[in-house]
């Protein structure tokens, strides 16, 4: 889940027949750059159309159904008695941290 808020999808909801939640198609509006750095595909594949939703308070929420493909360091010593960890760093390549923030919201997928 990604969301931000954009000045410029502020509405008031009495103006227009108290609307309070609009989906709209993400090649609408800006989107975020967050791409998986150690991607194993091309940058550009990975996520899916979809719509972003929005509230009056130029809140974007965007939901998009993703798939990536990361490459990972396996160790296989102690196997089948080891645990792997693979790192996936997500980021910018636009912006800097003072203009994008990640916030990591489940810190780990056990699979």
């Amino acid at each position: 889940m990604q969301e931000w808020v954009d000045e410029y999808l502020v509405w008031n909801p009495s103006d227009y027949g108290n609307l309070t939640k609009l989906r709209i198609p993400c090649d609408k509006i800006w989107l975020p750059d967050i791409v998986l750095y150690n991607n194993a595909d091309d940058y550009t594949r990975g996520y899916y159309q979809s719509r972003a939703m929005l509230d009056p308070g130029g809140n974007v929420f965007w939901p998009p159904p993703t798939k990536f493909r990361s490459t990972c360091p396996v160790d296989v010593t102690y196997f089948p008695f080891d645990d792997q960890t693979c790192i996936m760093k997500l980021g910018s390549w636009i912006y800097d941290g003072l203009q994008v923030s990640i916030i990591l919201v489940r810190m780990t997928q056990v699979f």
